[in-house]
């Protein structure tokens, strides 16, 4: 698929950073092949999210080469999105 997953505890996850040399940081290993790349917070929010509920994956926020990130899951992390998008109290910055 080009997703990198993981699987830990029997549980199939995705990791996610929110700037693409975050994730470029964690290439190494046996991810040292892998191009990170980027998709829009709507396309995320919207169609992976509720995709990845559906295959019941989890999204890892934030891991690094030497901590693992936030552990949650996909339907609770597109609730918070959608939160804060239809507040308008959301950001990005470069």
């Amino acid at each position: 698929s080009g997703w990198v997953m993981k699987e830990v505890n029997e549980h199939t996850i995705l990791p996610v950073w929110p700037y693409k040399q975050l994730a470029d940081d964690c290439a190494i290993n046996e991810w040292q092949n892998y191009i990170p790349g980027a998709v829009s917070l709507e396309y995320f929010v919207y169609k992976l999210l509720p995709l990845m509920a559906t295959e019941d994956i989890k999204v890892e926020v934030f891991p690094t080469t030497t901590q693992t990130g936030l552990s949650i899951e996909a339907n609770e992390l597109a609730a918070q999105f959608e939160g804060m998008i239809e507040s308008g109290e959301y950001y990005m910055e470069g």
